[in-house]
């Protein structure tokens, strides 16, 4: 589910920041969400969904774009390699091995048949169970696919038409960019939820804390305390995150396959949205 391209070189660019400054120079909108001696993370601000890496590699430097990109992150791949072969030189090579001559063949058609393809691959791979789910890394925040977001979206498994890529690519984009910036998302784990004892048996786990959190993160189990933490309470429940999705308050909002965004509760409705959970579950603790 992504796209490499391979810069062989020996030369190495000792800060590659340079690869961002001259991007920016190009006119590129750029937001750096990762960088040390060995990776560079970047997206288009407000247009990208994916974003775009750029990392060192033994033979050279490896540029990156993943499933589900935009248009403005399959130009700013394209610009990231002619950047990174201006700077360091060497041959460029595609998934496949092959030499690509011309960075020039990866046009706007091309874009638009690799946007045409990852639309397609992401329906039919979110749809093949009832209960399938595709959970995609944003630039910003994960975004999760599956039935009912495609039902809600009206996109019917496979099809490819403009109109229906626009609302998938728009709630993605609303995602990353239309929420506010300050939301604080559940805190992620693994947990021994069966208590087999065995780290491979982990479970996939997130954590809300009482009107600490405003969006939560998909996982296998979400942990809710009793009380507010900052107040002495110490009990909570372990709860399947599909008999959480039952049970969730009114209030808090479904914005995508798996993931809510919650607005602060009242004492009276945390008491009562608790009363609802423990009773779906898993683990009282």
């Amino acid at each position: 589910m992504s796209i490499n391209v391979n810069i062989r070189t020996p030369k190495r660019e000792p800060d590659n920041m340079n690869f961002a400054k001259t991007l920016a120079k190009m006119g590129h909108h750029l937001i750096v969400i990762y960088q040390d001696e060995e990776a560079l993370i970047m997206g288009e601000h407000l247009e990208s969904t994916r974003g775009v890496s750029i990392s060192t590699e033994d033979d050279g430097y490896e540029v990156r774009i993943t499933t589900l990109a935009t248009k403005a992150d399959y130009v700013l791949f394209r610009d990231s390699i002619k950047v990174v072969h201006n700077i360091v030189g060497g041959d460029i090579y595609d998934d496949d091995e092959e030499p690509i001559a011309d960075i020039g063949s990866l046009d706007n058609n091309w874009i638009s048949e690799r946007m045409d393809n990852d639309f397609e691959m992401i329906t039919i791979l979110a749809t093949q169970k009832e209960d399938s789910v595709v959970e995609l890394d944003g630039l910003v925040r994960p975004f999760c696919i599956g039935n009912d977001l495609l039902a809600a979206l009206q996109i019917q498994k496979g099809e490819v038409n403009e109109d229906a890529k626009d609302r998938l690519y728009e709630r993605f984009l609303y995602i990353q960019w239309g929420l506010r910036e300050d939301l604080e998302m559940t805190t992620m784990g693994r947990m021994d939820i069966d208590q087999t004892g065995d780290q491979n048996q982990f479970k996939p786990i997130t954590m809300y804390f009482y009107n600490q959190r405003d969006f939560i993160r998909n996982a296998e189990y979400i942990i809710l305390p009793k009380e507010d933490f900052c107040k002495g309470g110490k009990d909570y429940i372990v709860v399947p995150f599909t008999e959480f999705m039952k049970v969730a308050p009114e209030t808090w909002q479904r914005i995508d396959e798996r993931q809510f965004l919650a607005p602060h509760l009242s004492e009276q409705e945390y008491s009562s949205f608790w009363d609802r959970a423990i009773k779906v579950a898993k683990l009282v603790l």
